[in-house]
């Protein structure tokens, strides 16, 4: 949880930004909608250089769930639990 891409409290996949941002002696975000706007536009920037190190990254409660495989792997993993659902 963040409050630094928006001002307010979100789940975020942490990077650069919110690592900067939540390091020890940082400013604290401006409130809801000043960080938001601010956050949009250094993304914007960014991201026309290529850089995604300030992207905001949302991610729902069950990011910790991820699991790192092949697509491919994935994909027939995903489709054996849900056949394992319905037995």
């Amino acid at each position: 949880m963040t409050n630094t891409l928006s001002g307010r409290p979100a789940r975020g996949i942490t990077n650069r930004f919110i690592d900067f941002c939540e390091a020890q002696g940082s400013p604290l975000p401006p409130p809801y909608p000043i960080a938001y706007d601010v956050a949009k536009q250094l993304m914007s920037i960014a991201t026309k250089q290529n850089n995604y190190d300030f992207s905001a990254f949302w991610a729902g409660e069950g990011a910790s769930l991820i699991r790192e495989m092949p697509a491919a792997q994935l994909v027939s993993k995903l489709l054996e639990e849900l056949d394992a659902s319905y037995s």
